[in-house]
């Protein structure tokens, strides 16, 4: 199967890696409420010299990882290879907020729930590119992310998201690249199939929080 579906995340699929690194990160993210607990075990034990995800004193909070004044979201980094890869972002969101289907620059994708819910709908690309600017997608699935749940998405992914409840959301998201290294992404439009260019900048603030 080509996109991740709902799963509890002590059963879930995660896309294979380069190294094991990203999956260790993310199984280990949830060991504990809001992730805290799992991710000190996996870094101090972790010998690598992979920079610490969350110090002693941080947990995955909206005290710690504080909501937009304005905008949509903040979206921080709290840790990356040093060649840019398994880069792991805090995803902060306001309610009410939609994204149209777009991928992710060639990189594969983790979210996982911490607070709150989102809805995400999974689709297929049925043309293969042959027409250049245009896409045709087929929905092939769609399902609730929330806490203690994730959806994983291959290279080639392409989803959207509707975080339409009235609660705040705090979630993970893991990428194969961290977003400078990712390719151009790009974003489909349903109704007439232009592909437009998906800008970061349209998701809110981006903080290096190392």
């Amino acid at each position: 199967k080509r996109y991740g579906h709902p799963t509890s995340l002590r059963n879930r699929h995660v896309p294979k890696t380069r190294t094991n690194r990203g999956r260790r990160l993310i199984h280990a993210g949830f060991e504990a409420p809001h992730g805290n607990g799992g991710f000190r075990r996996f870094l101090g034990s972790h010998k690598s010299g992979v920079a610490p995800a969350l110090h002693p004193h941080r947990s995955l909070h909206f005290e710690e990882f504080p909501l937009p004044d304005k905008g949509v979201g903040c979206i921080y980094l709290i840790q990356e290879d040093p060649d840019g890869r398994c880069s792991l972002y805090v995803n902060c969101g306001l309610p009410g907020q939609v994204s149209r289907p777009h991928n992710h620059g060639g990189s594969w994708a983790i979210v996982g729930g911490v607070i709150g819910v989102e809805h995400h709908r999974l689709y297929e690309r049925m043309d293969e590119g042959s027409t250049s600017g245009h896409a045709e997608l087929k929905l092939k699935s769609e399902l609730d992310v929330c806490p203690g749940t994730a959806v994983s998405m291959l290279a080639d992914g392409i989803h959207s998201i509707h975080a339409l409840s009235d609660q705040p959301l705090l979630h993970l998201h893991l990428y194969g690249w961290g977003f400078p290294k990712q390719g151009e992404r790009e974003e489909f439009d349903l109704e007439t199939g232009e592909i437009q260019r998906f800008r970061l900048e349209n998701m809110g603030c981006i903080e290096d929080a190392r």
